[in-house]
Parts: C-alpha cells; structure tokens; sequence
C-alpha cells in the first residue's frame, strides 16, 4: 500500500486561525545550530546529528514532495529564539525557560516536554498568504532530561529520563515542516487528520497502532530511538504540505523584513514526558500557546 493510501490514517497538519493548514512558501528551509550545542553529549556528538535528521527528512520526503531541509554549517553564538528568519536548534541547560526579551516577559515550559518548537506564520484569513510559515525555532530540554548520543551521555544527574537526541530533533523538525502531532494533547481545542477526520485524545483507545508508531505521536519512552525513523504516515504529511506538482522551484530565505504587515501569530507544541497513560506513555503538557504581532 503506497504512502498516499495510508496517509489519512494518522497525518496531522498544524494550521492557522482559518484553518489553513502551515507551510513554507519556499523550495528549502535553512536550519542553524546555536554554538553552545549540549554539555550532556561528549564530544559534541550532537553536533553531527542536527544535519542528519535534516538529511533523512529530506531523503524520506523525496519521492513525492519538494522540500530541501538545509543546514547551515556555521554554528550561531549569543542568539536567542525569536521572530528573526534564523530557524535555531537550542538546547536549554541551566532553566527551561525563554529568556527575557525586549518585546516578552520570560516564558518557562512544562518540565514534561523534552521539546518545544516555535513556529511564526501568516494568520490572517483574508489574506493570499493566510498560513505561510516565517520562522521556526526548536528547542530541547535539558534540564529535565538527559540527552544522549547512540547511548552515549555525561550527565549523571539521578532520576531523569534520558532522551535520544536524534529521536527528540526528528520528531520536533516534523513541527518545523507544519506537522501536528498523531493524537490531540489538548482536547479542548480539537484537531483534523488528511482526511478531515477529528483526530482522538491522546490515552484513548481510539489512537490506533499506526499513529502510535509515527514519529509525530506525542510520546517516546526512555532512551528510546524508533522516532528517528520516519514512517509512511510523517512522510505522507509533509508531501501533502509540499508536493512536487507545487514545486515553487526557488530556495530562498525568509524576509522578515518584508512580513511586518498584517498578523504574524507564534505557536508553540511540544514533546515530551508526564504522567503514565497508554502502554507506559506520558501524558505530553505540549499545548500550543498563540501571541499576535501587529506591524
């Protein structure tokens, strides 16, 4: 059974106020690495890995969509997640929180989540880009968990759950791309698979095997590594997003400069841990949070 058959079994798209469904307009999305890199891998182990899940969700994505995750090799120093055109992986070591900025208060993040991705886009229903993704940014938690590479990890801290890095990032560079996770963690506020079907609660016996083994299922156990490899479900959701017959055939960089017009809201999903539900699975706090900026 081909990608596309199966495909409104489990793809989530993350959409705007409308209902429009997040994406970029380019053909490729650059992504950069924040220089700090994480002090609970040695060697900076997790230095190599931001390019391979790059790698494989593109590859994955090949046959049937034209989207091009691209690194950018030249880690960034002193910079924070934000509204910019920079699309940062961070790890957060000394407090799960964003920092202080000129224009927010600090905003710290449910312990639970091992991730949270922040996504900027067009949220204005009248308008032709109603739902253009602007900025993306992801950040990992390790002050809660314990990152390690193939295994590998410093921390000693007792206790915590050790989360794979390559199997954290794929999952959260699936928010990236615009997807939403397999079941719905906020059930106030539903959502809708490929088909336009209401997406079950997270920890029902509604969500069936096949969202539970996407790498966009809303949970991963300790030390676990299967998310690290895409299913026929994730990839059918970013070719959904971006298929070849759309290719826009240009690779450029998001303009912020050019996007202060109209609305541009930010919304935040997570992945992570919490309270034991279905099969040993936690209950993920990953609600999404909406703020608006107004040029």
């Amino acid at each position: 059974m081909g990608v596309g058959a199966r495909s409104a079994q489990a793809f989530v798209r993350t959409k705007a106020s409308s209902g429009k469904p997040l994406y970029w307009s380019s053909g490729c999305v650059h992504v950069v690495a924040a220089a700090e890199g994480s002090p609970d891998v040695p060697e900076d182990l997790e230095t190599p890995v931001i390019p391979k899940v790059l790698a494989n969700w593109t590859t994955a994505m090949a046959g049937c969509a034209y989207m091009k995750l691209l690194y950018d090799s030249k880690p960034v120093a002193n910079h924070e997640v934000g509204y910019d055109g920079t699309n940062i992986v961070k790890f957060r070591q000394d407090k799960w929180c964003r920092p202080k900025t000129e224009d927010a208060p600090e905003k710290c993040y449910p312990a639970a989540a091992v991730g949270i991705t922040t996504v900027f886009y067009v949220d204005k229903a009248d308008a032709k880009d109603d739902g253009r993704l602007l900025d993306a940014d992801i950040e990992l938690n390790g002050v809660n968990f314990r990152f390690a590479v193939e295994g590998q990890t410093t921390d000693q801290t007792p206790n915590q759950i050790i989360a794979d890095v390559e199997n954290t990032l794929t999952h959260e560079v699936g928010h990236l791309l615009g997807l939403d996770h397999t079941c719905n963690d906020d059930p106030q506020n539903p959502t809708f698979d490929g088909a336009g079907n209401r997406v079950p609660t997270c920890g029902t016996v509604a969500v069936t095997q096949t969202m539970q083994d996407a790498t966009m299922f809303a949970f991963q156990e300790d030390g676990e590594l299967k998310k690290s490899s895409l299913e026929p479900d994730d990839v059918a959701g970013a070719c959904d997003a971006y298929p070849i017959a759309k290719d826009p055939k240009q690779c450029k960089r998001v303009d912020v400069g050019g996007d202060g017009c109209g609305v541009v809201s930010g919304r935040r999903g997570g992945s992570g841990f919490g309270g034991g539900l279905v099969l040993g699975f936690g209950l993920i706090l990953g609600l999404f949070w909406s703020w608006r900026r107004r040029g």
